[in-house]
């Protein structure tokens, strides 16, 4: 048995090859927020968040790691190079900056061997769709764009298996098709430890709280959607989520019935296969969303798309505020107070939405 410690290393450190993808890049990331009706306290929060900033997205690099790299399926996916243990595939709960500690390094059972070129992505937050979308998919598209065919690509066994994960890995399976990756190419890891000769990794294409933008623009151009020119095209649209009952809206009545009134469509976005919404979100010139996943989809919206999302008094989120700042939407946020007792995870609570302050964001943006 051995209960070392692991070393975390940064994935350079631990690659003994890479090759450079796209240049390190400088980019303005303006103000767009038009509206919120945040109370004092938090509208100081929400200002130093939406700041206007120059965003410093590092380059992008495919990174080769040493023959006999190892993936421990049966712990968050981890990899490991010796007694190494790469610092980006660490789930945050596990680092020692937010107060966590890495599992011993124990006595490791016998590992399935895998040759050929295999590049992770399993990793954690895997079946999470703003991960998978944001994070993960790019670094397939990329591949496929540089280097076709090439790959075999290691996911979670999980995350592709719909009876266990139902509409989130049918959803996975569809983008994976709309980068024209078949499952075939699709190395699927479960609780296991897996070694490998010719393992490879791809830096974060989400750095300095902002995606490259020519990991973005490799998404939008790349991907194989069908034809559909005759389709009526939707032009304000509102995605409403029915297959979870986190962060839901108490009066969603209500607020479809002001949407409505306002030419809005009301679509269940879990409801659209992933070319579909990749098409609303290419079509839509003004989105309302409940702050959260929904929204991943503005990787393929349109230069100045105006957004409206609605969110518990509390709670904020950068990580889609970068993307409408990457587009220049036109940005405007309702926030209601939680309906009954907050839940432990407070963002995930359910909440009301002020219907006066909807209307005023709404004309915000008219």
């Amino acid at each position: 048995m051995n209960d070392r410690p692991w070393r975390p290393v940064g994935l350079s450190e631990a690659a003994r090859l890479e090759a450079p993808i796209y240049p390190a890049v400088t980019v303005s990331m303006p103000h767009v927020q038009v509206y919120t009706n945040a109370d004092r306290e938090m509208a100081d929060v929400v200002r130093g968040a939406y700041a206007p900033r120059v965003g410093r997205p590092e380059a992008v690099r495919i990174m080769a790691l040493p023959d006999g790299a190892l993936v421990h399926g049966q712990a968050q996916f981890l990899l490991s190079v010796g007694d190494a243990l790469v610092e980006e595939q660490i789930p945050p709960h596990w680092r020692a900056d937010q107060g966590g500690t890495l599992p011993p390094r124990r006595a490791l059972p016998e590992p399935n061997e895998v040759d050929g070129d295999v590049m992770l992505i399993a990793r954690f937050g895997c079946r999470t769709w703003g991960h998978w979308l944001g994070e993960l998919l790019p670094k397939i598209a990329v591949c496929e764009w540089h280097f076709p065919n090439r790959y075999f690509y290691a996911l979670p066994q999980e995350a592709i298996d719909v009876e266990r994960s139902g509409v989130i890995a049918m959803r996975i399976r569809e983008s994976l098709a709309a980068y024209g990756v078949p499952m075939g190419r699709i190395l699927p890891l479960s609780g296991q430890l897996y070694r490998f000769s010719r393992l490879f990794a791809m830096t974060g294409v989400w750095t300095d709280r902002m995606m490259h933008p020519q990991v973005m623009a490799t998404l939008q151009a790349t991907a194989r959607l069908p034809h559909a020119a005759s389709a009526e095209k939707i032009r304000r649209v509102a995605l409403l989520r029915g297959d979870n009952d986190r962060r839901q809206m108490a009066n969603a009545d209500a607020v479809k019935a002001c949407l409505r009134a306002r030419d809005y469509s009301i679509l269940d976005i879990a409801d659209l296969n992933f070319t579909d919404q990749i098409s609303v979100f290419a079509q839509a010139r003004s989105i309302f969303s409940i702050l959260g996943s929904s929204l991943s989809g503005l990787i393929y919206a349109d230069e100045g798309v105006d957004v409206i999302a609605a969110a518990p008094a509390r709670f904020a989120d950068r990580f889609f505020y970068a993307l409408m700042q990457a587009k220049g939407a036109r940005y405007a946020e309702v926030r209601g107070p939680v309906a009954g007792e907050p839940l432990p995870m407070y963002r995930d609570s359910a909440f009301e939405v002020p219907i006066a302050d909807l209307e005023a964001a709404l004309a915000a943006l008219s």
